[in-house]
């Protein structure tokens, strides 16, 4: 099982919808700031990181993870483990 910072779920999901920084931080922060946040130069607030998550159509409770594949692209399954984590309370 692999553990990611903040910083690091941001930019896989990001790169996995190929959405580019600035569209991504776009009506967020600034360009820059965003980048030094993906980067892990940039402390990043809760509040900040919901705001990115919700624009990119991700669940930003604590229990969710995401899962990846070695290219960086989201699996299918993921609207299923949603679901389960409607479903059962973890």
């Amino acid at each position: 099982m692999a553990y990611y910072n903040a910083n690091r779920v941001i930019k896989l999901t990001r790169r996995a919808l190929g959405i580019t920084q600035e569209k991504l931080s776009e009506g967020i922060c600034e360009v820059e700031t965003y980048s030094r946040i993906e980067n892990g130069h940039h402390a990043l607030r809760r509040a900040t990181y919901q705001k990115l998550m919700e624009k990119m159509g991700r669940n930003t409770d604590r229990r969710y993870a995401i899962c990846v594949s070695k290219d960086g692209m989201l699996l299918d399954e993921r609207i299923e483990y949603e679901r389960a984590f409607k479903r059962y309370d973890y």
